[in-house]
């Protein structure tokens, strides 16, 4: 669902998913696209390119893993020497990649989407590759930043629909 992908883009890919044989795929959510302007405060665009990619998936039989990661500036950990009060291309200077200063935020997004999708997902996954590597996950405290946020997110997306499987995030060079 990144910026460029269009709805002729999405189909296609569905389409090659769908002639190859998959039956579940996995699609980054980018929290910070979904809440960008303030908390419970919903990108109508992002739902609607999320919406398509969701229906276009069941009606060619495929479930999706969705991976909610990228924290929306309002809710980032990141020094305000990168937020700058949320001004300008904030994204550019990786505030996306600091861990929510309130994993609650990230667990009322994670409620969010499962209730919208409920069992059209394979499951939801809590973030991408939170290792130290830094590439998707910076704070101090990885670990336990992390344990905090599968604390919050898990039982959130369990009450958004309780037969969604709920992943820990996928480890890079594991």
């Amino acid at each position: 669902l990144w910026n460029g992908a269009s709805s002729a883009d999405i189909r296609a890919d569905l389409d090659q998913s769908r002639d190859l044989g998959v039956n579940v795929v996995r699609l980054d959510i980018g929290w910070s696209s979904l809440e960008t302007n303030g908390k419970g405060q919903i990108s109508e665009w992002y739902v609607g390119k999320l919406d398509e990619f969701m229906a276009g998936a069941e009606a060619r039989g495929i479930k999706v893993i969705l991976t909610l990661m990228n924290t929306p500036c309002w809710a980032s950990s990141a020094p305000e020497t990168l937020k700058q009060g949320c001004a300008g291309r904030w994204w550019e200077r990786d505030v996306a990649k600091y861990a929510p200063t309130n994993p609650q935020d990230y667990a009322d997004a994670a409620r969010f989407i499962t209730n919208r999708y409920g069992t059209r997902m394979a499951a939801l996954e809590i973030w991408n590759e939170p290792n130290p590597s830094q590439d998707f996950w910076r704070t101090p405290d990885p670990a336990g930043d992390y344990v905090r946020l599968v604390k919050a997110a898990y039982p959130a997306a369990k009450a958004g629909n309780p037969d969604v499987p709920v992943l820990a995030g996928s480890l890079a060079t594991a």
